[in-house]
């Protein structure tokens, strides 16, 4: 979210081969709360949307635990 370069670089990378991503919904709330809190609200939200578009994420369960 913070526009690092490198970290951009990986998420093309990946992307571009095709590797599953994923992430907890503990991080989905996060990066939301986030993006809530922001005094960009709208840009942040949009953000967070655009990076969920490339993540699944994941089912919490007991078993994830």
């Amino acid at each position: 979210m913070r526009r690092d370069e490198r970290a951009l670089a990986k998420l093309e990378e990946y992307t571009v081969s095709g590797t599953r991503l994923t992430t907890t919904p503990i991080t989905a709330c996060e990066l939301f709360k986030g993006a809530y809190k922001s005094t960009k609200r709208e840009k942040e939200l949009q953000k967070v949307k655009v990076t969920f578009s490339f993540l699944e994420v994941l089912d919490f369960s007991v078993e994830a635990s």
